[in-house]
């Protein structure tokens, strides 16, 4: 019982008694395993258990897989209301863009509402603008009677 290098194991100082003990230990544990009857069910419980667990990597992964599916119907989704809305033929780049213009559009028209019309009481006449404190504010609206 000798080693092709030299190792610090205890087999290696242990002399034949204690090696002949070992080795009846797990001859014995061995046969015990292989005569029990239970082993079976023992062997269907560990298969049930590795079952489960690959069960639950697998629904990760359709989890993931889902997740992508929803995604990709969503921008397809998305593409179908550019379409329909005539917005195919123009560049947009994302959903940040269509807002980012949206917002820019709702700004203008506040600007264009806040201007007095002529259907609101007749004609308007807007002035040089107020200084106010040496800043120029607001142009002063003069309503002509």
């Amino acid at each position: 019982m000798g080693a092709a290098f030299e190792t610090n194991s205890p087999a290696e100082n242990a002399s034949q008694d204690t090696f002949e003990k070992v080795r009846d230990l797990v001859t014995g544990l061995v046969t015990t395993y292989q005569a029990d009857k239970a082993t079976p069910e023992r062997e269907a419980a560990y298969t049930k258990f590795l079952n489960g667990k690959r069960a639950d990597a697998v629904q990760a992964e359709i989890n993931k897989l889902d997740d992508k599916a929803q995604a990709l119907a969503l921008a397809q989704s998305y593409k179908r209301v550019k379409n329909e809305l005539g917005c195919a033929d123009f560049e947009v780049r994302s959903d940040i863009a269509i807002r980012r213009h949206q917002a820019l559009v709702h700004c203008a028209f506040t600007f264009c509402w806040d201007q007095p019309h002529e259907f609101m009481g007749g004609p308007v006449l807007v002035t040089e603008c107020e200084l106010d404190e040496g800043r120029v504010s607001r142009p002063a609206m003069i309503q002509l009677l």
